[in-house]
């Protein structure tokens, strides 16, 4: 890189017009332009640097990635069967001069695909899943762009035989579908016609068809088509908008009301129905019901919404999942137990747990249904304490050691405060002990996690190993090691608890092996941390490490009590928890002092404040305790949610799954996307109030639920100083078992990213037009190594067929065991009883059914209409001639010769083309 400072800097000159000017005015004006247009000057500079690089690199093979996004940059570049019509493209001194966005917007392509000289440029390969899209609608001539565009494409690829090769192709393609709509099944000229088209296409394109492979395996389900109910307030709320709309807006009413839950407060100022509407009014006993009040949301009440599919939701996935700290693993070390087994037991009849994937068509669904789940998963939880006496204010809530929105009513409480936040702590309750307790609870100590670790507990791989007989091996092994610190530490009968974090210490100070590393991840951590209360108890940690053991001082003196916290936290401290996962998984891989210094920074910082979130001090609670004692909660929800069987299985994933070496940086990538998941912020959506002129409007948290891929109105804030949320980010957080669990996202979200890590649910809120986006959303979900292939994959050991291996990683071992088959595509990609569960909520009358019907007839075959010009009419016409046939026994004859009759460009097949779906 350091041959690449000198010319870029000459390039970041040209690009400011200062060619002679020093580092201090470049270094000024660059700032100045930033300032001026921060997107524009980073695309600027990138173009130039990968310019840069690629005249250093000279590559043998690039790869470009869904191409089709950026397809209009290949244009200068394709062979066209027609060079004479085409102008060619600029040389390097033609190109136009350096202005603001500003270069040409081919160079960095020119040099990979405009190859000059004798030296021949590198090769070039293109990926994507839709290279080619039919059209989205059902209008003829709609097709006649990706027409077009597909044999632009089949021009760059072909380059100099385009002139013969193209032509042809749009011979044989014309020819090709006139006998599709017209020839009788077993015609052989269309067969003849696949073979040539085939042949010609195979030359520079491949395409592996999943299903090719793996058969039955890979087969899909139709969506599941689930019937919604109609309320009489859900007819009411779109006469409500009606009256509401603006008369040139009415037209619009109908597909808003049958997608957007309450919408005239949940749609933002984008929205010109929203903009223009003048809201009607509304009686007293309907506005309880029709719309959403602030006050009905402060006090947690049950707002049973009128939007018929937003009502099926809440039943669906409303339920105890949205209330927990993380998603159970899918192959649990011990018996899952308290709101785990509850969550667990009521999902094992829909198909098991699983995070939710829901896609809709306007952007105000995914704000309304992430607010609307989010304030369910607090509503249901805070309910409970209702039943016992308290009745919490949803505006009231702390967090960080202040409060967010203000003081409760009168007859409310606040929701619950922090108990892991150390100034709150401090300024509380003043005691010192209890912040040694919490740097206990967290502290990933290596050495107590040796003494904890469950794999060396009998009972272990049977999976039914109880917490109460892990209390007592890991008490028995800790009385072992104190016994041998000499006269170090005592156990006495009686007395005040509080020293086991002086006992901690004297473990960890005397275990060579480990100590050095702990020591330095710990002082690294006082340095940079800005709390100075955790700064303190840190370093009086380390202070007495420096004395224990010293000659003439007194022994330190526990408690039986004492003991047995330690017990507890060397097998269920969050912090030992963490760190001996990563070990168990990455062992040797990695740098060992970087897992040290990680596992103190993740477990003191994210992890912490994540479990300090005020909804699961009441989830995890237990039902009936009258007072709340939430560290000693969360230690029974490490052992009851199997959290180390959890971040077995997630660090397993980023080692990777089946592979027999672990690349040395994977641990670190590991540890990076769990603080990220660890970290993401609460953030919340503006509702505007319809209770009057002057009503203000009012904010719900998202945080169970969220959108993806919605820019925040100005008003929207997160709940704390920190940034919004990045998409990546929390794309991160919902690929990993933590919240949230549902998230909702529009066409944004439909392609090139992948949600198949914690998922195997997918909800179609609306239905997209073409049946390559039908495809494209299940591919979000249906990847390698999903959740539906996993769950398969650990029923074995789940269900205790095959005992939980007590040496390493069991997720490893597992996936190590497993051999791959059908081309490398099985297990991972596919395997026998993996299912994708698919959702579609179907209220009475609703035109989605007839939607539903017509992409799932195109879904079957539209592969057939690769080339045509009108893709859409083609598959009309399929369709009426399956629809035509005058027995089944035709129709099944006429199916079998479209399916045979299917262009294949898989270079590897195993067997007959499988069934895609219904073709009728």
């Amino acid at each position: 890189m350091r041959d690449l400072a000198a010319p870029f800097l000459t390039e970041v000159r040209t690009l400011l017009r200062l060619p002679g000017a020093n580092d201090r005015a470049v270094a000024k004006a660059l700032l100045h332009r930033f300032d001026d247009d921060l997107y524009g000057t980073v695309q600027a500079l990138r173009k130039r640097l990968g310019r840069l690089g690629l005249q250093k690199l000279r590559p043998d093979l690039v790869i470009l990635d869904e191409f089709q996004r950026f397809f209009e940059i290949l244009e200068p570049f394709r062979g066209t069967a027609d060079d004479a019509t085409q102008p060619p493209p600029p040389t390097e001194d033609e190109a136009p001069a350096d202005t603001d966005e500003d270069e040409d917007a081919n160079g960095l392509l020119r040099l990979l695909l405009d190859a000059r000289g004798e030296e021949a440029g590198p090769a070039i390969l293109l990926l994507s899943a839709t290279p080619y899209r039919p059209p989205a609608g059902g209008i003829d001539g709609a097709g006649l762009g990706h027409y077009e565009q597909f044999f632009r494409l089949l021009e760059f690829l072909h380059g100099a035989q385009a002139k013969i090769e193209v032509p042809a192709l749009r011979t044989l393609f014309r020819r090709y579908g006139t006998l599709l709509r017209e020839a009788s099944p077993g015609e052989t000229e269309v067969l003849q016609l696949r073979d040539d088209i085939q042949d010609r296409l195979f030359r520079v394109i491949a395409r592996t068809e999943r299903a090719g492979l793996l058969g039955a395996d890979a087969r899909s389900t139709a969506p599941e088509r689930r019937p919604v109910g109609l309320h009489a307030d859900d007819v009411r709320i779109y006469r409500h908008l009606w009256a509401s709309a603006s008369e040139e807006d009415q037209s619009a009413v109908t597909p808003y009301w049958s997608s957007i839950p309450y919408p005239l407060q949940m749609m933002d100022q984008g929205y010109l129905l929203q903009k223009r509407a003048r809201p009607a009014p509304l009686v007293a006993s309907s506005e309880r019901t029709l719309l959403l009040r602030a006050r009905q949301v402060r006090r947690y009440e049950d707002l049973a919404p009128p939007h018929p599919r937003m009502r099926t939701l809440l039943d669906e996935v409303g339920g105890p999942l949205l209330g927990l700290p993380w998603l159970p693993p899918s192959l649990p070390w011990w018996p899952l137990d308290g709101r785990f087994r509850e969550a667990a037991d009521q999902a094992s009849r829909t198909g098991g747990l699983s995070k939710v994937l829901l896609f809709s068509r306007f952007r105000a669904v995914p704000r309304a249904v992430a607010s609307l789940l989010s304030y369910e998963s607090e509503r249901r939880v805070y309910a409970e304490a209702r039943d016992r006496g308290r009745s919490y204010d949803y505006n009231a809530r702390r967090r960080g050691g202040r409060d967010e929105e203000g003081t409760p009513e009168p007859d409310l409480e606040a929701l619950p405060a922090p108990s892991f936040n150390w100034q709150s702590r401090q300024r509380e309750t003043g005691e010192r002990d209890l912040d040694h307790a919490l740097l206990s609870l967290f502290i990933p100590a290596p050495r107590l996690g040796e003494i904890g670790d469950p794999q060396r507990i009998a009972g272990f791989a049977r999976g039914d190993l109880r917490r109460s007989d892990a209390i007592e091996a890991v008490l028995a092994e800790l009385q072992r090691c104190l016994a041998g610190q000499g006269s170090e530490v005592r156990v006495r009968q009686g007395g005040r608890p509080g020293q086991a974090w002086r006992a901690l210490i004297c473990l960890e100070r005397r275990h060579e092996p480990t100590w050095p590393l702990f020591r330095e991840a710990l002082e690294g951590w006082a340095d940079q941390t800005k709390n100075q209360v955790a700064k303190a108890v840190v370093r009086t940690w380390l202070r007495e490490a420096q004395t224990a053991g010293a000659l003439g001082r007194e022994p330190i003196s526990i408690t039986e009590n004492d003991l047995e916290e330690l017990a507890e936290l060397a097998l269920v401290g969050p912090g030992v928890v963490l760190h001996r996962a990563s070990k168990r998984v990455f062992g040797s891989a990695c740098d060992a002092r970087l897992r040290m210094r990680r596992s103190v920074d993740i477990a003191l910082g994210a992890l912490r404040t994540y479990l300090d979130e005020p909804e699961f001090h009441l989830t995890l609670a237990v039902r009936g305790r009258a007072t709340l004692n939430h560290p000693d909660n969360v230690r029974k929800a490490i052992w009851h949610g199997n959290f180390e069987a959890v971040l077995d299985e997630y660090f397993a994933i980023h080692a990777g799954l089946g592979a027999q070496h672990i690349d040395p940086g994977r641990e670190r990538k590991a540890l990076d996307a769990l603080e990220q998941a660890l970290a993401i912020r609460v953030s919340s959506i503006q509702a505007k109030s319809l209770e009057g002129t002057d009503a203000p409007a009012f904010r719900l948290r998202c945080h169970a639920a969220m959108p993806f891929g919605l820019s925040p109105e100005k008003e929207e804030r997160s709940d704390d100083d920190r940034p919004e949320t990045r998409p990546d980010a929390l794309r991160q957080a919902y690929n990993s078992p933590f919240r949230p669990f549902v998230l909702a996202t529009t066409s944004i979200g439909q392609e090139g990213l992948d949600f198949h890590v914690y998922c195997d649910r997918l909800v179609h809120w609306d239905l997209p037009s073409s049946p390559v986006d039908l495809e494209q959303r299940d591919g979000r979900i249906n990847r390698y190594g999903g959740l539906a292939i996993r769950k398969v994959l650990a029923r074995p050991y789940a269900e205790h067929v095959a005992p939980i291996p007590v040496e390493g990683s069991p997720w490893l071992a597992l996936s190590r065991s497993l051999p791959e088959t059908c081309e490398g595509m099985a297990p991972w990609w596919g395997t026998e009883g993996a299912v994708i569960r698919r959702s579609v909520f179907l209220p009475p009358l609703a035109r989605q059914e007839g939607e539903l019907d017509r992409l799932l007839a195109s879904l079957s075959h539209y592969r057939l209409a690769l080339g045509q010009s009108d893709p859409e009419q083609l598959l009309r016409a399929l369709h009426r001639r399956l629809e035509g046939a005058g027995t089944e026994e035709a129709r099944a004859a006429l199916h079998a010769w479209l399916r045979e009759a299917q262009i294949d460009l898989a270079p590897v097949r195993r067997g007959p083309p499988p069934e895609e779906g219904p073709l009728s």
